[in-house]
């Protein structure tokens, strides 16, 4: 994967009337949805998993070029990353504690 496709910058959560909204920081543009409905307590952790995606992709790929050793990452770096996106998916604080 070469260049993203998907809408670049950080991803963050919004309640809005009925349920949530995941915009782009960068543009200010709505990434999706996510409606509550009757019963639908899901609905904050799924937009909080959405906002997510972008942060848990880079952790992802930073610890894939960890692993393949093809350029210079800190195998602490990639564990952090991975930690800080985990917790930003998770409302967990990072480290699981």
């Amino acid at each position: 994967m070469s260049e993203q496709e998907h809408t670049s910058g950080i991803w963050r959560r919004y309640e809005t009337m009925n349920g949530y909204a995941v915009v782009g920081e960068a543009d200010g543009r709505t990434v999706c949805r996510a409606y509550l409905r009757e019963g639908g307590y899901q609905t904050k952790a799924n937009a909080r998993l959405i906002a997510a995606a972008p942060t848990l992709l880079a952790a992802c790929l930073l610890a894939r070029t960890y692993m393949y050793g093809t350029e210079e990452v800190d195998g602490l770096t990639a564990f952090n990353a991975l930690e800080n996106a985990i917790a930003k998916a998770t409302e967990e604080a990072p480290n699981g504690h």
